[in-house]
């Protein structure tokens, strides 16, 4: 069986071996994994754009025109309750696209095509799942992020393959978290190195597009937009294909 054009070897899968998978699917589907991330980028661009110039920041910390505190305190809440708003329509379509992306990625590694339309069907079919899953394991880690860096690190290497398993599998939330952490199991140094690997390169390119889009404008925020929505579906593509290359360790008891 192939995986974006190369024969998949019998046995576990290298890190070596899944980048390289996950550049050749990228490059081969380029139009099918990232248009669902630029789209989603331009809106999530246009209303963090609107979001930010409707409501004068620099004059609320200058205290330009804002001294009384009652205006002060209505500006901010007015401030907050839109960066929520942002942050949850932000999630829910970064989530659809992420699931689109391993569906659509899955479909390629075992039967050489996908289809962006059943890719998205599936997604809104597994939705629920998809965020209850995305909002405990992200909850959990962030807790270990706060407390102490080293359970972070390890329970998001633990919950790296729940997407995979939700989409491919079709388990609940609950249940996928089990299942991600069994398929991982023995083999946190590869899932570390990989998530570290893709995570430095989607890092890199998110930090050169904030030093070039200033000062904001515009057009400033919607290149960075799309060049950041371009990169992003490395990610997903990349668990997708480890979550593929654990399975085979299972299937052979490597």
């Amino acid at each position: 069986m192939s995986i974006g054009g190369e024969e998949r070897p019998e046995g576990e899968r290298s890190v070596g071996e899944i980048m390289s998978s996950v550049f050749s699917i990228y490059s081969s589907h380029f139009a099918e994994v990232a248009l669902p991330f630029i789209l989603a980028g331009l809106v999530s661009g246009f209303f963090s754009y609107t979001t930010f110039t409707l409501i004068p920041v620099g004059e609320m910390v200058s205290g330009g025109g804002y001294s009384d505190p009652s205006v002060i305190m209505e500006s901010v809440g007015r401030l907050m309750l839109s960066v929520f708003f942002f942050a949850l329509i932000s999630m829910v379509v970064y989530l659809i696209c992420g699931g689109m992306v391993v569906k659509f990625a899955s479909d390629v590694i075992e039967t050489g095509k996908g289809s962006v339309q059943q890719s998205f069907d599936e997604t809104i079919a597994r939705f629920p799942s998809l965020i209850a899953v995305s909002l405990v394991t992200s909850l959990l880690t962030g807790v270990g992020f706060i407390l102490l860096i080293a359970p972070g690190v390890i329970l998001a290497i633990i919950f790296s393959l729940t997407i995979p398993v939700v989409m491919i599998e079709r388990r609940g939330a609950l249940e996928s978290l089990g299942r991600s952490q069994r398929l991982v199991e023995g083999h946190w140094k590869k899932t570390f190195a990989l998530l570290l690997m893709v995570g430095a390169l989607i890092g890199t390119v998110g930090l050169l597009t904030v030093i070039f889009s200033r000062p904001p404008s515009p057009l400033a925020i919607v290149l960075s937009t799309v060049i950041g929505s371009v990169i992003d579906p490395l990610y997903f593509i990349a668990i997708t294909v480890l979550y593929h290359s654990m399975i085979i360790r299972e299937q052979v008891g490597v």
